[in-house]
């Protein structure tokens, strides 16, 4: 669900560069917000946060509001692509 994003600002873009830059900011803004309150708002942290994990020390898990917020980011970036694909040169 998160790959859709990431077409999108490749589509966006017309490269395949800015993409790459985004996942890679992504993903090391995830190793700073996973553990803090806002992890649940955050659509990286979700796989992390609805992944089995016994015995790690997570006392809450936002289910709720991990799946919302993937939800949204899909559909965010699914928008993006189906309108910037159609017009694309």
């Amino acid at each position: 669900m998160l790959v859709c994003i990431t077409c999108a600002v490749a589509i966006y873009s017309k490269n395949v560069l800015p993409g790459i830059i985004f996942v890679i900011s992504a993903t090391f803004a995830n190793i700073v917000i996973v553990n803090t309150q806002l992890s649940a708002f955050y659509p990286w942290s979700a796989p992390v946060l609805l992944s089995p994990h016994e015995g790690v020390g997570r006392i809450f898990i936002p289910y709720t509001l991990s799946t919302i917020s993937l939800v949204v980011i899909f559909l965010i970036g699914l928008a993006i692509s189906i309108k910037k694909y159609r017009y694309v040169e």
